[in-house]
């Protein structure tokens, strides 16, 4: 909770408070479970993985808090109990919400949390409460929830622009043809219901492959090697004559088409909303690409996407040097960084799409622009963070490229353009692995590809680096700080009936 939020006293004063406040005790058991249920294993465009046998205790814990949550809100109504515990609760919430990878949902509970203090400090400086508590309590709140809202463009968060794309509108320049009564919240909502769907039906292939995977090789492989098999197959696993989950992702991309035409030609001149339509349009991108490739099973077809490579930098780039809010208070010490930290950031949106470039693009100078973008963001989104990020994509581009540079010329003739790394080089998923070996943090790749140059099996390779490591620096790929990675495990094959 510490990492996540910059104001970490509240921390401490939930601990406290746990003692007599139901809402807060539950909060923190929930997230304390959902925490050890958490496998550190993360995968570009999937969700999480989390061990189902813990995870049930946490959903428990949750429904609890939720009960408790509402009993407090009336006693702190009738005046019969103090504001700070639901405030508390709210902010455990939110990091029980990103753990969960539901950032939309850990923005309500901010913004209803930061609401109900902003009101209150109001009506107490007005004379008009009655809520017992305590003013230096409160104030650290209040404290604690306007940092996390510092940069933040979601819909609601103090920076957030309410105007309409209306004609009459004096921040907004819209096209004829979009609706004048189109909201920037709206499409904001609307894109989190494309999203939302389209992680689902991602995570729909992913689970029928999974149990195909298992019913193989049973449960002796290791999650994060059933994890990379599993996503990796799923690309390409024939699914049953009555299954409709290719047909609603055409169906969903043609819905993120029909956002992108009715967004089209938005424009702002006020910064904090230009900002927030950069934001809609790198999400936007990440949901579509992730449903257009889910079934590519050849990087040379990442060839096309190449021009939106280079659209959602250039966004991304804006989005991030734009930022002029007030400095953020310092982090606490990472265990993998250097006391440079990054600053937490409570939307999400930037860095997985930045990762996911550097590791997609097989031009050299696209992938190591995303890598040096993402080291510069000095930023957190919920658990993720840019400087690691930079750091594992520097590696896996090293990998591939010394892969590249092993390979004959046979091989090395069959792609263009002359820069960009090969088919036979390139692995089409990556798995990454947080570990810790005695006092030094671990990170183990578990990297799959397609065999097309022979009988299109699977092939799987693991890679393990330990630390200490230190952030990327800008020197494009050339700096040799960071995490090195050794071949682990030789080259395993996975015969699984895959197209060539």
């Amino acid at each position: 909770m510490e990492i996540m939020s910059p104001a970490k006293g509240w921390v401490q004063q939930a601990l406290q408070v746990s003692s007599g406040s139901k809402a807060v005790f539950h909060a923190i058991v929930a997230l304390s479970s959902a925490n050890l249920a958490m496998a550190s294993i993360q995968h570009p465009t999937l969700p999480g993985l989390h061990r189902p046998e813990r995870y049930g205790n946490a959903l428990d814990q949750y429904s609890k808090t939720i009960a408790a949550l509402h009993h407090q809100i009336k006693s702190v109504m009738e005046g019969h109990a103090p504001l700070e515990p639901v405030l508390l609760t709210c902010l455990l919430l939110m990091c029980y919400e990103l753990h969960a990878e539901r950032s939309s949902m850990a923005i309500k509970h901010h913004t209803m949390g930061h609401d109900i203090v902003k009101k209150h400090l109001s009506d107490r400086d007005g004379g008009h409460t009655t809520s017992p508590g305590g003013s230096n309590s409160l104030q650290q709140l209040a404290d604690a929830f306007a940092v996390l809202a510092v940069g933040s463009n979601y819909p609601g968060s103090d920076n957030a622009a309410s105007t309409t794309t209306g004609r009459s509108s004096q921040q907004l320049i819209t096209p004829l043809d979009v609706p004048h009564e189109l909201q920037l919240s709206d499409a904001w909502h609307q894109l989190d219901q494309l999203i939302d769907a389209g992680k689902a039906l991602c995570s729909r292939l992913y689970h029928f492959t999974v149990r195909h995977v298992t019913a193989i090789y049973g449960e002796s492989l290791d999650p994060s090697t059933r994890y990379c098999l599993a996503s990796c197959w799923s690309r390409s696993i024939a699914l049953p004559a009555h299954d409709t989950t290719l047909v609603e992702i055409d169906s969903l991309l043609s819905a993120h088409r029909q956002w992108a035409a009715r967004m089209s030609g938005v424009q702002s001149s006020h910064l904090n909303t230009s900002r927030a339509l950069a934001l809609l349009q790198i999400r936007h991108w990440m949901s579509s690409f992730t449903l257009a490739t889910c079934r590519q099973t050849r990087e040379m077809c990442m060839d096309a996407h190449e021009g939106d490579f280079n659209r959602i930098l250039d966004l991304a780039q804006y989005y991030l040097e734009s930022d002029n809010s007030v400095p953020r208070p310092v982090q606490p010490r990472s265990m993998y960084g250097n006391g440079q930290d990054d600053a937490f950031c409570l939307e999400e949106g930037v860095l997985s799409p930045l990762y996911l470039i550097s590791l997609k693009s097989r031009t050299s100078a696209t992938r190591h622009r995303a890598v040096e973008i993402l080291a510069n963001a000095k930023r957190r989104e919920a658990l993720g963070s840019s400087t690691i990020s930079a750091q594992i994509a520097v590696a896996i581009v090293r990998v591939e490229e010394a892969r590249a540079r092993n390979m004959t010329p046979t091989l090395l003739a069959t792609d263009l353009p002359s820069d960009a790394v090969p088919e036979a080089a390139r692995f089409t998923d990556t798995v990454r692995v947080a570990g810790q070996d005695l006092y030094r943090p671990t990170c183990r790749l578990v990297c799959a590809r397609y065999l097309h140059e022979s009988d299109g099996s699977i092939e799987l390779i693991e890679y393990l680096s330990k630390g200490p490591c230190f952030p990327y620096s800008k020197c494009a790929g050339k700096c040799r700080t960071g995490f090195h990675f050794e071949i682990l495990k030789k080259e395993v094959q996975y015969n699984l009936f895959a197209p060539s």
